[in-house]
C-alpha cells in the first residue's frame, strides 16, 4: 500500500519579519505602525470643525462640540489627562482620537499546561482581544479662561489613520449612545417580559433599520446587565420598600413578609385593593393546584385529554360557597421559591386572582402562615378548599381554615391509575370506562357508589390492591356522591382551570427572575387579567346574544347573565323546549326565571351583591389614576399617531421632523440645566422606589422544595418518552433500537 504524503507549508523571512513586533526596553511590546507616515485631515463644514480660540460655557459643551465634529467625520474619542484646582475645578482637559497610545502587551511568556496522556506541554488557552491604538496624535485641549467658560488652545486635526468609512460609522461609540429613549424602551419591553435580543429587533423595526438604531445589539444587553446589578443584594429589600410605598399610596393595599433568624425573606404575601374587591365579589370558585411542573404528562407541552365543567340550570342557581387557592409550583432560578396565587373565578368563568405569595419552604407551617395572611386580608375564610394530597396542604387548612370544607381534585387522582395497575388493566378500556362511570356520577347515592366500587374492585382482583384501598378510605373527600349539594363549579374533577393559570403566568414569568422583576410582572399580569375583564363587561353591557326561541325566559336571561353563562343557559332552555317531557307547568308562568334561582355572581358585574364585607378596603381609591401617567399615556399615543400621518404624507416630513428636533433641544437644555437624568434615576423611576441605603431584608437562601429536580416518573410515563425518540444503530449488534454499544443488553448477556 503507498504511503500518503503530507505536505508542511513554509513561512517566507519577509511574512515571519512582518509578524513579528519589536520590543521596547524588555518589558513591553508595540504593534509596526501600519499607516503611511503623512497625516489624514478630516473633511467636514468648517461650523462644524473644532478651532484654537473657540469658547465654551462649560466644559461639558466644548467636550460635546469635539465628540460631535469626531462622529462626523469618522473617529472615536476619549477623555484623557486633566488638571484640577485645589478647589477641584477641572481646569485643563484634554480629549483625544481613541486611537491614541499603544496596547500594553505581556511580554512573559503563555503559562504551559500539561496534556494528561503524553504529559506534553501545550499553550494555555487566552482570550483573543483585538486593539485599535496606532499611537495617533489626533487631540483637542480645553482651559478654563476665567469666569468666561472653556476655550479649545490646542487642535491637533491630523491622524494617522483613514477615518472609518460610512457603512461602519454607526459602530463608533460615539455612534452608540442609549439615551434616554432607549433605555426608556427596553424598560417598557421588560415590564412586557420582553428579551433583550427581541427588544433590540423591535427597536430596529420602529426606527426605520440597524443604522437608525444608535447602539448594537451588546450595547441592549450592557444596559440590561446594569439593571440587574442595580438591586445586586438588596432585593428582597427593595419588594419590601416597594409594597411600602404602595401601602402609604392607598392604605388597603395589603401585604405581610416574615424572615428567619438571619433577616433573610422566607415568606411573603400581598394583595391590592381590586383584589380584594374581587374576593368580595367572587369568592366562591376554588382549586390550589401544587403539581406546577407535572400538569404537562405525558410529553412537552403536551397535556393528558381531560372533561370539560359542565353547567346546567340547577348548578347557575343554586347558591355556592366555594373559594379557590391556587398554588403553582413556578420556582425562582434564584431562590428557588414557590410563587403561589390565590385565584378563583369571576362571573364569565375566567380566572380572577386574588393575591399571590411567596415560600421557601413547602411544609405545614408555610402553608398555614400564608393561608392566615389572605384571612387577615380578606376578612372571611373559604368555605371550601380543593387540592392535592399534599399532607402539609391538609394540616394548613385544618390549622388556618377550620371551618372550611377540604377537598381532594379528582383529574390528579384519576390520572394516577394507569401508573397503579399493570399494563394490560391500564389498556382494558371496559376497566377504565366503568371505574370512570362510578367516580364521576353526580347522580349516584352513597350507598350505590359503595356497592358499584366493591363490584369493580371483586371482578378485577383489586379487593387487597393498597393504593385503591387508600383511595376508598378517602372516599369522603372526593368522590361526588358525596357531596352533591356542595357547589364546585367543575374545579374538582379537571385542572383546566388551574393549567389556564399556569399558561397565563408562563407568559408573564421567567426562571432568572428576581424578586423585583417578578413583582413587576405580576402587576403586568394583572393587568392584563382586568383589561380583558373590562372588555367582556363592555360587551355585557352594549351587546346581546343571539337568541334560540322566542320565549320571554331566554330574553331575561340574557338581560341578567353575562353572556358567557347566558349560553349555558341557553342550552338547557332549547333543551327544555325540543327534549323536554313535562307537559305543562302548574305555579309558575315560565315569564322569568325566579329571583330565588339566580345567583348574583354568575350576572352582570351591575347586578352582583358581595358575598363577603372586606375589612378597611377603601374601594373608592381604586379609581384614582395618577394624573402624571394619564398625560404620558396620551402624549405617546400623540406621538405615535403624528409619526403615521406623517409617514403617509412626504411632503410633511421635513417641517415635522424640525419642531420635534427644535422640542428636543429645548428639553435637553432644561435637563441639563436642571436635575440630571442618570441612569440610576432611570432605574429608581422604573423600579419605583431608590437603591436601599440600609438592607434589613437579606434575599433568601436556594433551597430545594418537593416541586423542585427531577420527579420520580410511572412506567408508563417512561415507556411514552422512549417512544417518541428515534431509534439509532447499535454497533454493538447491528441492530435498531433504543441503545447503543454502552448499554448494549449483549454486554449484560456476555
Amino acid at each position: 500500500m503507498e504511503r500518503s504524503s503530507i505536505f508542511i507549508p513554509t513561512i517566507s523571512t519577509r511574512i515571519l519579519t512582518a509578524l513579528f513586533v519589536s520590543i521596547d526596553d524588555g518589558s513591553s511590546m508595540q504593534t509596526d505602525q501600519p499607516f503611511p507616515k503623512q497625516g489624514f485631515a478630516p473633511l467636514c463644514p468648517d461650523e462644524s470643525k473644532p478651532r484654537v480660540g473657540m469658547l465654551f460655557p462649560n466644559i461639558e459643551d466644548g467636550i460635546a462640540f469635539y465628540n460631535n465634529y469626531a462622529a462626523l467625520v469618522g473617529f472615536d474619542t476619549r477623555k484623557s489627562t486633566s488638571t484640577k484646582s485645589r478647589d477641584g475645578v477641572i481646569v485643563w482637559q484634554y480629549v483625544v482620537c481613541n486611537r491614541e497610545g499603544r496596547k500594553n502587551v505581556s511580554s512573559m511568556p503563555r503559562p504551559l499546561a500539561q496534556d494528561r496522556e503524553d504529559s506534553n506541554p501545550i499553550p494555555k488557552k487566552k482570550r483573543r482581544c483585538i486593539s485599535n491604538r496606532i499611537g495617533c496624535k489626533a487631540r483637542v485641549t480645553l482651559r478654563l479662561s476665567g469666569n468666561v467658560g472653556y476655550s479649545i488652545v490646542f487642535f491637533g486635526e491630523h491622524h494617522n489613520h483613514p477615518m472609518v468609512s460610512a457603512p461602519c460609522r454607526p459602530f463608533l461609540k460615539l455612534n452608540r449612545n442609549l439615551d434616554t429613549g432607549h433605555k426608556k424602551f427596553m424598560l417598557n419591553c421588560a415590564k412586557a417580559n420582553i428579551g433583550t435580543m427581541k427588544s433590540y429587533r423591535l427597536f430596529k423595526e420602529s426606527v426605520g433599520g440597524y443604522d437608525n438604531v444608535g447602539a448594537t445589539a451588546v450595547d441592549f444587553k450592557n444596559f440590561k446587565r446594569d439593571l440587574k446589578a442595580y438591586i445586586a443584594g438588596g432585593d428582597a429589600q427593595i419588594v419590601i420598600d416597594k409594597l411600602f410605598r404602595k401601602h402609604e399610596t392607598c392604605s388597603a393595599f395589603f401585604f405581610e413578609y416574615d424572615v428567619d433568624e438571619s433577616d433573610q425573606l422566607t415568606r411573603l404575601f400581598w394583595c391590592d385593593p381590586v383584589a380584594r374587591k374581587n374576593y368580595s365579589l367572587f369568592g366562591d370558585v376554588v382549586s390550589f393546584d401544587a403539581t406546577y411542573e407535572t400538569n404537562r404528562y405525558p410529553g412537552h407541552g403536551c397535556t393528558v385529554a381531560r372533561p370539560l365543567c359542565s353547567f346546567n340550570v340547577y348548578t347557575i342557581a343554586q347558591l355556592s360557597y366555594t373559594f379557590m387557592f391556587k398554588s403553582d409550583v413556578l420556582h425562582l432560578c434564584r431562590y428557588n421559591m414557590i410563587f403561589a396565587p390565590f385565584t378563583g373565578v369571576d362571573n364569565h368563568c375566567k380566572c380572577v386572582t386574588f393575591g399571590a405569595g411567596l415560600l421557601t419552604r413547602e411544609d405545614d407551617e408555610s402553608y398555614a402562615w400564608l393561608f392566615r395572611c389572605f384571612l387577615n386580608a380578606m376578612g372571611n375564610a373559604p368555605k371550601c378548599i380543593i387540592t392535592d394530597q399534599d399532607p402539609s396542604l391538609r394540616g394548613a387548612t385544618q390549622k388556618a381554615f377550620p371551618q372550611t370544607s377540604h377537598r381532594y381534585c379528582m383529574w390528579h387522582i384519576m390520572k394516577k391509575v394507569g401508573g397503579k395497575v399493570d399494563d394490560e388493566l391500564a389498556k382494558d378500556s371496559e376497566f377504565l370506562t366503568k371505574l370512570n362511570a362510578i367516580v364521576w356520577s353526580h347522580y349516584l347515592e352513597p350507598i350505590d357508589f359503595e356497592k358499584k366500587w366493591h363490584d369493580l374492585m371483586a371482578a378485577y382482583n383489586l379487593d387487597n390492591h393498597k393504593w385503591f384501598q387508600k383511595l376508598f378510605e378517602i372516599r369522603f373527600s372526593w368522590i361526588p356522591a358525596y357531596y352533591r349539594d356542595l357547589f364546585m363549579g367543575g374545579l374538582l374533577r379537571t385542572t383546566s382551570r388551574s393549567e389556564s393559570e399556569n399558561s397565563f403566568f408562563d407568559d408573564f414569568t421567567g426562571q432568572n427572575f428576581s424578586l423585583v422583576e417578578l413583582l413587576m410582572q405580576f402587576e403586568s399580569a394583572m393587568d392584563s387579567q382586568r383589561h380583558k375583564n373590562a372588555d367582556l363587561n363592555a360587551d355585557d353591557e352594549a351587546c346581546y346574544p343571539e337568541f334560540k326561541t322566542p320565549l320571554d325566559i331566554e330574553h331575561h336571561a340574557a338581560s341578567v347573565y353575562t353572556i358567557t353563562i347566558f349560553y349555558e343557559v341557553q342550552m338547557e332552555i332549547s333543551a327544555a323546549c325540543f327534549s323536554c317531557r313535562v307537559l305543562h307547568v302548574d305555579e309558575l308562568d315560565g315569564q322569568q326565571i325566579p329571583d330565588m334561582y339566580i345567583t348574583s355572581r354568575w350576572c352582570k358585574t351591575r347586578f352582583i351583591k358581595p358575598m363577603y364585607d372586606v375589612p378597611d378596603a377603601d374601594f373608592e381609591a381604586l379609581s384614582a389614576v395618577e394624573e402624571k401617567k394619564i398625560a404620558l399615556n396620551r402624549l405617546w399615543s400623540d406621538l405615535y399617531y403624528c409619526v403615521s400621518a406623517v409617514e403617509q404624507k412626504p411632503d410633511l416630513l421635513g417641517g415635522f421632523s424640525k419642531i420635534i428636533r427644535q422640542q428636543k433641544d429645548i428639553l435637553e437644555a432644561a435637563l441639563r440645566s436642571g436635575v440630571v437624568n442618570t441612569q440610576n434615576s432611570i432605574f429608581e423611576c422604573y423600579y419605583g422606589v431608590p437603591a436601599p441605603a440600609n438592607i434589613t431584608v437579606l434575599p433568601p437562601q436556594p433551597v430545594h422544595n418537593k416541586g423542585s429536580g427531577k420527579r420520580i416518573k410511572s412506567a408508563k410515563e417512561l415507556s411514552i418518552e422512549q417512544s417518541k425518540k428515534n431509534k439509532r444503530m447499535c454497533r454493538k449488534c447491528q441492530q435498531l433500537g433504543y441503545h447503543d454499544s454502552r448499554n448494549c443488553p449483549k454486554n449484560i448477556s456476555g
